[in-house]
């Protein structure tokens, strides 16, 4: 039972893990075209 439990822990922390970083990624990815253009604009002023 513990050592079910146990892994049960691991392996949830750990897909939560994986999923928080792929959130990260994906946030990254969208929020980069946005950074792009702000900073084109400022060069452009």
């Amino acid at each position: 039972m513990t050592a079910m439990s146990k892994t049960r822990e691991i392996f949830v922390e750990e897909s939560q893990d994986r999923y928080a970083n792929w959130l990260s990624l994906k946030f990254k990815k969208i929020s980069q075209p946005f950074i792009n253009i702000e900073q084109k604009e400022l060069v452009n002023e």
